[in-house]
């Protein structure tokens, strides 16, 4: 969660509902999806001073949602390094590619109309080697050299992010304006074929370019490790076979299987070239792992914000996501809380405020009350979800001359009773933290430990700066799979303070 509060977000969602990007890597970790129309008419045929155009238009508002370019000029030059190689071995200049390293800990990668390529900080902590990254880049590269946006554009396959809250209600205008629903960022539906176009032809630049062409299918195996730890994380069933999001996407094993095919076709054999992992490993030591400092930190099951300053705990059970806006709780039974800031536009009335940001929903129950110290307020207002109907709870308090703070509590009616007391308890436990309390809090960082005779895959793991699923973090991060050993000497990743 960002410094940016919820009416800044909501303005800049007016303004940009254009914004359409096209998504390229098969997993957005934490996102929700769900159809939208399209906004706007294209060609069927865009030319590539069109698509300049709108990859210009759109590139700060990639920057906006996904927390800007990161900021560690040896990492991004490393990583632009890798780019310029594949480049270099396709049929694309230099001068028509703008490549950006985008400062979030979610696992994807992306391409805009007219050349402009991403991958997140989260993309390369999850590679370990130089090639895989390189098989990244040019899937994302393939994706550009074959157009594919452009005629994504074209078709109008749209699908929008939107916060979970939103993509779960019935787009009644109440509700959209409660929640914030629709999103600044629109993605462009590639088709199965796509995909597997832009590997294949991934596949030839990244072997051109003198990499194993094996490392594509290396690194989408870790892809499907992190899909699987997700699902582990989360409490919920994991199926290899299934798509993960948009049913014309193919699942990340059936591209593991593909890009084996077209690797094999090369007729080079597998790790007959060097995967550059060791230098790869030295190069994003310490890199930001998970939330940065300007958004929060998460932890377990609390969050805190050390530049704000101000900390809450979510009930046992929750699993908290940070996004650069809002802070997500999912907890079980379908309960789901978003927390966000808000200009005060009725002073210290809370009451005012409740009444002004639901005026449009049937509001009952508007209490007035304090927790430690600060006014706050809260009103219930049942919704038809798309899940049936739920109990949709709107608090606000008011945490200093500049800020409302915001959570919003979705219950299924059955429970919302049952579960009244812990979700109290959350929002009683928000609170200003002093300097020297914001001054404990450190980010995460990837740091590399050498392995030696008698260490184990259990005894590393445990180093690692989790209270839960610190094996299967550890393996998912270093790509292993059950039964692999590890070998004296080795660089392994994993993630401390």
């Amino acid at each position: 969660m960002s410094r940016l509060c919820a009416s800044k977000s909501e303005q800049d969602r007016t303004h940009n509902l254009l914004l359409q990007v096209i998504l390229t890597l098969s997993v957005c970790i934490a996102a929700a999806f769900m159809v939208s129309p399209a906004a706007a008419q294209f060609t069927p045929f865009m030319n590539k001073e069109s698509e300049k155009k709108i990859g210009a238009q759109q590139h700060p508002l990639i920057l906006q949602e996904f927390g800007g370019a990161y900021k560690n000029n040896q990492i991004a030059s490393y990583a632009d390094q890798i780019m310029n190689t594949i480049v270099k071995n396709s049929p694309v200049e230099q001068s028509e590619i703008t490549f950006t390293v985008l400062n979030s800990p979610v696992v994807n990668a992306m391409a805009l109309p007219g050349g402009y390529i991403y991958v997140t900080r989260g993309i390369l902590a999850l590679a370990n080697s130089e090639a895989e990254v390189a098989g990244v880049l040019a899937h994302e590269l393939g994706h550009v050299v074959e157009r594919h946006s452009a005629e994504r554009f074209s078709k109008q396959q749209i699908a929008g992010i939107g916060s979970i809250l939103g993509a779960i209600l019935t787009q009644s205008e109440a509700v959209g304006q409660i929640l914030g629903a629709g999103s600044q960022l629109y993605l462009l539906n590639n088709s199965r074929q796509d995909e597997y176009e832009a590997d294949a032809v991934g596949t030839d630049y990244l072997t051109a370019a003198g990499y194993d062409p094996y490392s594509m299918s290396s690194f989408l195996g870790n892809l499907e490790r992190q899909q699987k730890l997700h699902a582990t994380v989360q409490g919920v069933g994991y199926d290899p076979h299934q798509v993960q999001y948009l049913s014309t996407h193919p699942n990340t094993l059936k591209r593991v299987q593909r890009a084996e095919q077209k690797a094999a076709s090369t007729g080079i054999a597998r790790g007959s070239r060097p995967d550059k992992s060791a230098a790869y490993l030295n190069a994003i030591q310490g890199l930001l792992y998970g939330d940065d400092p300007e958004q929060g930190y998460v932890r377990g099951t609390t969050f805190s914000h050390p530049e704000l300053r101000f900390t809450f705990t979510a009930p046992s059970g929750f699993n908290l996501t940070n996004n650069p806006n809002y802070v997500l709780a999912v907890g079980p039974n379908g309960t789901q809380v978003k927390f966000d800031f808000d200009a005060p536009r009725t002073g210290n009335d809370m009451g005012a405020y409740i009444r002004g940001w639901g005026k449009d929903a049937n509001l009952q129950n508007l209490q007035a009350f304090k927790i430690r110290g600060m006014n706050a307020a809260s009103a219930i207002t049942r919704i038809n979800t798309r899940n049936g109907t739920g109990d949709l709870r709107l608090v606000a308090l008011a945490f200093s001359p500049k800020y409302v703070a915001r959570f919003q509590i979705l219950t299924n009616p059955n429970r919302t009773d049952a579960v009244a007391d812990d979700l109290e308890k959350m929002v009683g436990s928000f609170r200003s933290i002093s300097a020297s309390e914001a001054g404990k809090l450190k980010p995460l960082r990837v740091q590399l430990v050498r392995v030696r005779r008698n260490d184990t895959i259990d005894g590393l793991a445990n180093r690692m700066a989790y209270s839960n699923f610190r094996k299967e973090r550890f393996m998912t991060l270093n790509g292993l799979d059950q039964g692999d050993q590890l070998k004296s000497g080795d660089l392994v990743k994993i993630v401390r303070e």
